[in-house]
């Protein structure tokens, strides 16, 4: 008889190790196809055949059918219904993500078989001398004609910028993710191993099977996730490789597109610029040719006509000029921006060593001073304003002449008008003249709009840079000077206060403010003539509650008092008494707030006049 030979702990032992460590350099392999003995025991209802063991992985139609069949169960608690709608929802997510892991995989993969070919793509089209698809204006061409292509040029560039910026966020996704890989993928691994012990577990005693079925689909499908990110990983280093001078090259094409989109848009403003210009020249031309034709009793219209036109060209140059300005701003605080966070980046690298501290103070020195764009914010303030009140004057004129025929018979009432051929003659100029003015009128308050609109934006681009600024002076003196916790003091210089004196005794600017007050007054009388009566009012009581005061004194004055009431009194009474100036320049600051619409310097005139308030309450308080 023939013995069978039995292997020996020490062998058995040996076989177990081997068997752990295919498992840990083969994850696929199945711990219970290795442990499996010869005559593997038949499964019982504790422990069912397992349909996660199963090739097909189960699809997104699938998982929501059997969810849909689990909610309309009757059989199931809401318990067993819950913990089936999160599995179903954790396996749809599981489908997604390895649906994402595989497509990254394949993109790159594609990439890196084409990265020659497109990298040499690429370099040809860098090559392309910049400029050769610049625009050129149709002779004649209209501010309107060319208005639309300056839109298309900003939509253009705006575009553009985005696909840089996209470029640069996968640049920086890859470097800060490259030194991560191998984390990652022994963090995946093990991960994989404690789902692949999951497939063995029997199913818990008096477990529903449905919610079986949606633990062991969910556990399959984690699975199946788990093995394309760690194929995905595993291969993503040498791809980022293969594709690092792809993707250099591509954000050096979209910095290139960036640069050709800037220049077209500065070829099409330059070119509305010119073409608003010349369509001022010539209505300027046209308004004085016929000045000097016109009838002398329709002399005053021509004249008008004439003013409008040279008030229109000051606008154009305006609105050129401070086009030209904020886009200069715009271009510096990018530039700063950009070098603030490339020093920054290698500040925080290097831990901020002296080599460091030298380029930070180099840094420091080359910010710009913010006091010119202080003055000039503070300048601008008044010219906003100026602006808003002359357009609504000129769109008030528009309107009163868009009844032509009406216009032109109230204008005939202040002629003397002869009789015969004379009466129609002037009547016929009046008619041409006020067409003409309707015009120019247009012209000039779709002007004075973009005009105000860009000095508002030149307003914000000063704004974004002083903001900047002092962001970028903190920051190196957080970092650089010795008292790191302290804020840097900002030394207001001279030229602001002379700039505000100037302004506060310009008799432009009280004219401003009474223009600007003179208006309100007539859009809301009621809110003016309530205030008015208050501050009368308050005005009128002041004497009764100053005698009150003198009374409230003569009684303290008694030794006899030992109260603390009189002088309490005393308090709020002079408080009172000295109520009405303050109030009247709350209204005044709270309605020239209103009139401004926000607009204008760095404090609103609401906010002077509380603070104006405060020294006068003070003073006679």
């Amino acid at each position: 008889m023939i013995k069978s030979k039995r292997c020996s702990p020490r062998t058995g032992r040996r076989y177990r190790w081997l068997a752990s460590l295919l498992l840990c350099l083969f994850p696929g392999i199945s711990s219970v196809s290795i442990a499996q003995p010869s005559n593997p025991p038949h499964p019982t209802s504790s422990t069912p055949a397992s349909p996660v063991r199963a090739e097909t992985l189960p699809t997104l139609d699938q998982i929501e059918a059997a969810r849909k069949e689990a909610e309309a169960s009757t059989t199931l608690d809401d318990s067993t219904k819950k913990a089936i709608a999160d599995l179903a929802i954790k396996s749809v997510e599981s489908i997604r993500s390895a649906a994402r892991s595989r497509g990254t995989l394949q993109a790159l993969q594609q990439d890196a078989a084409n990265a020659a070919d497109d990298v040499t793509q690429v370099l040809e089209e860098l090559k392309r001398p910049i400029g050769q698809f610049f625009p050129s204006v149709a002779p004649g061409a209209t501010p309107e004609e060319v208005q639309s292509e300056v839109t298309r040029a900003e939509a253009e560039l705006v575009e553009a910028r985005k696909r840089l910026a996209g470029m640069e966020e996968v640049l920086g996704q890859r470097a800060a993710r490259r030194p991560k890989l191998p984390d990652l993928i022994t963090q995946s691994q093990k991960e994989l191993a404690e789902f692949e012990k999951q497939l063995a577990v029997s199913r818990p005693e008096g477990e529903a099977a449905e919610l079986t079925r949606a633990r062991e689909a969910f556990v399959m499908l984690h699975r199946e996730e788990l093995r394309s990110s760690i194929a995905l990983l595993g291969q993503e280093g040498p791809l980022y490789d293969a594709t690092a001078r792809l993707l250099t090259v591509r954000r050096d094409l979209a910095q290139r597109t960036v640069t050709d989109a800037e220049r077209r848009l500065e070829e099409w403003q330059k070119a509305r610029s010119e073409a608003l210009k010349e369509q001022a020249r010539k209505q300027a031309q046209e308004a004085l040719e016929t000045l000097k034709t016109a009838h002398p009793e329709v002399g005053e219209i021509a004249r008008r006509n004439q003013e409008l036109t040279e008030i229109n060209q000051d606008i154009v140059a305006q609105l050129e000029t401070a086009t030209r300005d904020r886009d200069e701003i715009r271009k510096r605080v990018e530039q700063l921006d950009s070098e603030f966070t490339d020093l920054q980046t290698r500040a925080e690298a290097a831990h901020f060593t002296e080599a460091i501290g030298h380029l930070l103070r180099s840094h420091y020195s080359r910010l710009p001073g913010v006091a010119r764009y202080q003055d000039g914010i503070a300048e601008r303030d008044g010219v906003i304003t100026e602006l808003n009140l002359d357009l609504i004057q000129y769109e008030r004129e528009r309107r009163n002449l868009v009844d032509l025929e009406n216009a032109t018979n109230e204008s005939l009432k202040q002629i003397r008008v002869g009789t015969g051929t004379e009466a129609g003659e002037i009547r016929r100029q009046v008619e041409e003249l006020l067409s003409a003015q309707s015009v120019n009128l247009s012209t000039l308050t779709l002007n004075a709009a973009s005009c105000l609109n860009m000095l508002v934006s030149l307003d914000s681009a000063e704004r974004n840079l002083i903001e900047q600024v002092h962001l970028q002076h903190d920051y190196i003196a957080e970092h650089v000077l010795w008292v790191q916790s302290a804020t840097e003091m900002y030394r207001t210089p001279a030229s602001a206060w002379l700039t505000s004196a100037r302004q506060l005794m310009h008799p432009e600017s009280w004219y401003s403010v009474g223009r600007l007050l003179r208006i309100d007054i007539g859009l809301h009388s009621v809110t003016w003539l309530a205030g008015a009566i208050s501050w009368i009012l308050l005005i009128t009581i002041r004497g009764r509650w100053r005698r009150a005061l003198i009374a409230i004194g003569m009684q303290a004055r008694k030794s006899t008092v030992t109260e603390f009431r009189p002088t309490a009194s005393a308090a709020v009474l002079t408080a009172a008494i000295a109520l009405p100036w303050p109030v009247m320049f709350l209204l005044l600051g709270w309605r020239l707030d209103v009139i401004r619409g926000g607009t204008g310097s760095f404090t609103p005139p609401r906010q002077r006049c509380r603070r104006l308030v405060y020294c006068i309450w003070y003073l006679k308080f």
